[in-house]
């Protein structure tokens, strides 16, 4: 099958590229100048190499516009060229709790356009990650930093509950739903839930061998100014909205998710020994 692949130097973009390649797909990989966004005059020629899209693209910033632009209104508008290609198969890479009513602009910019995808009449595949562990990611090296800490400041002393996914399943997933051209929306989560104070203690004890950290609880506004100043040496990783999305955060069912699996998914406790087998961080 030829695959178009739209954010394939992103952290599950590489993902899926390495996993389709392997599984001897023909992946089309262009970059975000080859297939500019703001360019539709240039999509065509790219769509017509294809059999199914698959869009990786997703940004995390403190420029509200940014994110509609890139994770709604130009999908959208490139979902509508393909259509009208008659592009047999999409998958929308989208987020736990993408909601077209979410209150922070990133999910709810996921939202709109997962919410336009499902009544678009292509056919359509949707898979929403939790929050996403890989060594070299990003956000995940954010977390290791932070759990290093032998104090920890945390809005309600990081009780929210998460369900941290490896960026492997979510690739495997992702395969699998492209290769059966499942429909509907998979929650792409891991094999347990729990607090965020102790997915960092499991970070800090991976990551680092060292116990648990003092947990102390701060107040959310705190936190939020504290993310205010800190979106501009994180690249927009620790931001208001981000703890808005923490704190919201819900606990889904796993089952599905499973199922596209064929096995259950790993939890953190695995995923964890698995990434950190050779020591501690370097």
């Amino acid at each position: 099958m030829n695959i178009l692949l739209l954010g394939s130097s992103g952290l599950i973009g590489a993902a899926v590229h390495a996993k389709l390649s392997a599984a001897a797909h023909t992946v089309i990989a262009p970059t975000s100048t080859e297939l500019d966004f703001q360019r539709p005059d240039t999509w065509a020629a790219w769509l017509q190499q294809a059999d199914a899209l698959v869009n990786c693209v997703g940004v995390m910033s403190a420029d509200n516009d940014l994110m509609q632009a890139v994770q709604c209104a130009a999908p959208q508008a490139l979902y509508q060229q393909a259509q009208c290609a008659g592009l047999g198969y999409v998958l929308q890479v989208s987020a736990l709790g993408a909601d077209a009513h979410a209150k922070t602009v990133f999910l709810r910019s996921k939202g709109v356009l997962d919410a336009w995808l499902l009544t678009s009449g292509l056919n359509v595949g949707i898979v929403r990650p939790s929050l996403v562990f890989a060594k070299t990611g990003r956000s995940s090296r954010l977390f290791v930093s932070l759990a290093k800490l032998p104090q920890l400041w945390l809005p309600h002393s990081g009780s929210m509950a998460v369900q941290p996914v490896a960026v492997d399943d979510v690739a495997t997933a992702v395969v699998a739903m492209l290769q059966s051209q499942y429909s509907g929306v998979v929650n792409a989560v891991g094999g347990e839930a729990l607090s965020f104070a102790a997915y960092l203690t499991l970070l800090r004890q991976h990551a680092w061998q060292r116990g648990p950290a003092h947990i102390h609880a701060l107040p959310v506004t705190w936190a939020k100014c504290a993310a205010g100043v800190l979106q501009y040496v994180s690249l927009g990783l620790m931001t208001p909205a981000s703890i808005d999305m923490l704190l919201a955060s819900e606990v889904v069912d796993v089952e599905e998710f499973a199922r596209v699996l064929g096995r259950q998914p790993q939890t953190p406790v695995q995923f964890l020994q698995a990434a950190y087998a050779q020591g501690a961080h370097k």
